[in-house]
């Protein structure tokens, strides 16, 4: 019999589907940098059994990631939550506070009410949710005014460059860039581009909603002294005054103004304290190598305006300008979700090149 008994344990063992949680997601994105304060938590399955289910599902988040290993979930235990759920499934827990790093990971029940073993854990840090999260940070500008005839805004104006150096005094745990451009900015840290998108942020109704974008500048940032560099484009919120379908002046059917942005930088030291770093007074700007720009008649270039190093530490800022500092709401300001950045995709080279 206790053959027998060892054999039948041994079948019943091999015919155990367990279900096993994959790909965590936060918010539609993976370990996110600027989630909202309520997330939206996500998971997929996998089975080496057919036609296996999820029956339910517990989530534990954690202010740690060691109570997150010991299983405890400090910001909220689910329970098990009889569901088959697996997507956008809201958090429900403690609140979570900006700028906070969170750690979550679930289980699941198959269909013969069998738990799963925890997914690998994952994490998420909270975006910028109030104005006062910005740590004082103003929107800026170049303080030219925008012509008021038709005519003069196909004239040379010189998409604005500016620029911010700081020192820091410890070294760096990490680091988190937040900014958005009207209409479009390129950050650039200690004279290297943060990322490859471009057209960045979307268009969005500007007075009711204002995309930013974050992101990880741990690796770009050093002690000593840094510089922040964020180049700007007219994009949909300065257009040209283009008449639609013959008659309808584009700039009247769009919140418009001169080329703004507003950014902040947190940076996170060993000791746990933090140096923010953000935009307003301070800050100097000067007319970059783009003459015009248009999200309909692309770009007009002169490469021989070029500052080399402007957006790097020790440059000749003498004959740059104060930045003007812009009293335009931060309330409007919403975290870029589920967005995929767009790309320069291909180079095409130039079959000739003229001189008039």
């Amino acid at each position: 019999m206790g053959g027998l008994a060892c054999v039948f344990m041994a079948a019943s063992f091999s015919v155990r589907a367990e279900l096993v949680p994959l790909g965590l997601g936060c918010d539609g994105m993976t370990e996110p940098l600027a989630a909202t304060a309520a997330p939206r938590l996500s998971w997929r399955l996998e089975s080496a059994e057919r036609g296996q289910i999820q029956t339910a599902w517990q989530i534990l988040v954690a202010s740690s990631a060691e109570l997150l290993a010991k299983d405890k979930g400090d910001l909220w235990d689910s329970g098990k939550t009889v569901s088959g759920r697996t997507l956008s499934v809201t958090y429900a827990g403690s609140s979570l506070s900006s700028g906070g790093r969170y750690h979550w990971k679930v289980r699941c029940w198959d269909g013969g009410d069998l738990a799963s073993a925890w997914s690998k854990p994952s994490v998420m840090e909270i975006a910028p949710l109030a104005p006062g999260d910005w740590h004082g940070a103003r929107w800026i500008d170049d303080g030219r005014a925008n012509p008021t005839r038709d005519e003069d805004f196909y004239q040379p104006d010189p998409a604005p460059l500016l620029r911010h150096e700081f020192t820091l005094t410890k070294p760096v745990l990490r680091a988190r860039l937040h900014v958005a451009g009207l209409g479009f900015c390129l950050p650039s840290l200690n004279g290297s581009r943060l990322a490859d998108q471009v057209l960045d942020p979307p268009w969005t109704p500007f007075d009711k909603r204002i995309l930013f974008r974050s992101h990880d500048v741990t690796a770009q940032l050093s002690e000593g002294v840094n510089c922040l560099g964020l180049s700007l484009g007219n994009g949909w919120y300065n257009p040209l005054p283009l008449r639609m379908w013959g008659q309808r002046n584009i700039r009247d059917a769009l919140a418009i103004g001169r080329p703004r942005v507003i950014a902040c930088l947190v940076v996170e030291h060993p000791d746990g304290t933090r140096t923010t770093v953000s935009t307003g007074p301070g800050w100097t700007t000067s007319g970059g190598p783009t003459l015009r720009n248009s999200i309909f008649l692309g770009e007009v270039r002169d490469a021989r305006l070029a500052q080399t190093g402007w957006d790097r530490a020790g440059f000749n800022a003498s004959k740059w300008q104060p930045a003007k500092v812009n009293e335009a709401p931060l309330d409007v300001l919403r975290p870029l979700l589920e967005m995929p950045p767009v790309r320069a995709t291909e180079p095409l080279p130039a079959v000739a090149v003229t001189t008039p």
